[in-house]
């Protein structure tokens, strides 16, 4: 419900500002569901992945009964004699009874790939979200980076005034002029750098998007990324861990692989079972239509065609009309054809198995890992902010009290400058580590299969 408001929303504010060529959001769920909307190759690959699925669900004719209708008429024309004229039609029905699971083991990995593909196709989408979040984060930190240093240049500017008043006047060192002055300067660098930058971001976020380039975008979020209160996944660290290695698509992958192995080998050491089939038919013949002389016929056949040596074929076969005797019949055929590779084969499936098993190992520990980094890399992050924080509140405390000490005499220009730009360098990194827990935060989360926000 909540996705289908946003939804609207994202559309009416289109309408909206169509009249100006310009778009607005105010949070990454409304650029995530216009993108959504506007990206035709992921809507091509779900439609694809989920024709796949149902078509390997439907693919059930191992299990289904065969049916066969024959028809033949013969005509042996002699010269000087009658025709010999011959007509028959057959109706056939043969049923699979058991194939020693071979037809039940390809139709579940059939189904169990194409479901790792739509999770492989869930994955993607999930990276598609996972990249637009961290475009939103990091437009919001270029953004609020730039109102920042316009903040800091004009209260230079209007500081530089004054010194160069004073300078005028020989109340200050030329020294603590040039300072201003080049401060002033290279602010005004970083700022040309700075929204080049945020323009280079914005082409980034349109493409992603499918945005047109004669529409202009506007992000307006309420996210303070100053005062921002991190929270501590500790108490979540054991749950999502597990949650990301259950949705790693790879470790999906291969355990499907040796849940298949695992069956094949299975199957291997059954090979002394036979493939059984009932059939069942009836048959009309005669020398012209109508055709009224039904044959009844039916035949159970046991093929052992699993085993490495002898192949061998046992039926049994009756059949009978309503006006003669039932006659009945058994068949037994036997063709030697050793396989003299059937062991290797047989060391190289359970070679397999094991290198898959030890696969599932590594990849189980080696998310564990990461993940273990991930968690302790968000805390490191917490105790960073908190750190600056405070320290933030303490350098504006102190440039408060070196202003003073400015006005009074006390201090030099130079002094306040250094105060100034504690207090501004402070912002920036308190900043810049708040979208990199936010970044990493919204990572875990989503390769946890969980929705942040």
């Amino acid at each position: 419900m909540k996705k289908d408001k946003i939804l609207i929303f994202t559309i009416f504010s289109f309408f909206i500002n169509f009249s100006f060529s310009q778009i607005k959001f105010s949070s990454v769920e409304e650029i995530i569901d216009f993108g959504l909307s506007n990206t035709p190759t992921l809507k091509t690959q779900k439609e694809l992945i989920l024709t796949k699925i149902k078509s390997s669900k439907q693919n059930i004719a191992a299990f289904l009964p065969q049916i066969d209708f024959n028809w033949n008429d013969t005509a042996i024309i002699n010269m000087g004699q009658s025709d010999n004229k011959s007509k028959n039609i057959y109706f056939g029905i043969t049923q699979p009874l058991f194939n020693n699971g071979k037809s039940k083991i390809n139709y579940l990995y059939n189904l169990h790939k194409t479901e790792n593909e739509y999770s492989e196709y869930l994955q993607n989408l999930e990276n598609y979200k996972l990249t637009l979040h961290e475009k939103f984060y990091t437009y919001l930190y270029q953004s609020k980076n730039i109102q920042l240093k316009e903040q800091f240049y004009a209260d230079m500017v209007n500081q530089l005034k004054i010194i160069e008043f004073k300078y005028d006047k020989g109340l200050c060192t030329k020294s603590d002029y040039l300072e201003y002055k080049i401060l002033t300067q290279d602010l005004q660098n970083e700022l040309l750098n700075a929204g080049f930058s945020l323009e280079i971001l914005e082409d980034e976020i349109r493409h992603l998007i499918y945005l047109d380039s004669d529409y202009e975008f506007q992000i307006n979020s309420e996210i303070d990324l100053i005062n921002f209160k991190p929270e501590t996944l500790e108490n979540r660290k054991e749950e999502l861990t597990s949650k990301i290695i259950i949705n790693d698509p790879l470790l999906k992958k291969l355990k499907t692989e040796l849940e298949f192995q695992n069956e094949l080998l299975k199957l291997s050491n059954r090979f002394f079972l036979p493939s059984v089939s009932l059939s069942a038919g009836i048959s009309f013949s005669g020398n012209d239509y109508p055709l009224n002389r039904p044959d009844y016929s039916i035949k159970l056949c046991f093929s052992f065609d699993s085993s490495p040596w002898i192949k061998s074929d046992y039926t049994e076969a009756g059949s009978f009309t309503p006006e003669s005797s039932t006659s009945l019949q058994n068949r037994f055929l036997t063709t030697i054809k050793p396989e003299l590779d059937y062991w290797s084969n047989l060391k190289i499936q359970k070679l397999n198995t094991m290198i898959l098993e030890q696969e599932i190992i590594e990849k189980e520990k080696e998310l564990s890992q990461y993940t273990t980094r991930y968690f302790q890399e968000y805390e490191n992050l917490i105790n960073q902010i908190k750190s600056l924080q405070e320290s933030l509140e303490l350098k504006t405390s102190k440039l408060q009290l070196s202003t003073f000490e400015y006005e009074s005499g006390l201090i030099t220009a130079s002094d306040l400058l250094k105060a100034n730009l504690e207090v501004e360098n402070t912002k920036q990194d308190l900043l810049k580590t708040s979208v990199q827990l936010l970044l990493l935060k919204t990572k875990i989360f989503f390769i946890a299969g969980e929705k942040y926000e």
